[in-house]
């Protein structure tokens, strides 16, 4: 199940890298993407929301990928 969620969330991340700028409208559907990743993972559906919620952008869409680099960082090794 997690490789599968981890399979998922890397394929975001890889399109995401190829992007250069994104879009709001970019940002809206990688986060709908990973929410329902993690909701398909048996993720509590209050986390999942949470999570995606706490990784959108504040000050625009340029902060995104920073964001979720930053969490990933943060979390690495936590399996």
């Amino acid at each position: 199940m997690f490789d599968s969620l981890s399979d998922r969330l890397q394929g975001i991340v890889k399109r995401l890298k190829g992007k250069g700028r994104l879009t709001e409208a970019d940002v809206d559907e990688v986060m709908g993407e990973i929410r329902t990743a993690l909701l398909e993972a048996d993720v509590n559906v209050g986390y999942a929301h949470a999570r995606c919620h706490q990784c959108q952008p504040h000050s625009g869409t340029n902060n995104f990928l920073d964001s979720w680099r930053s969490h990933r960082h943060r979390n690495a090794g936590h399996s």
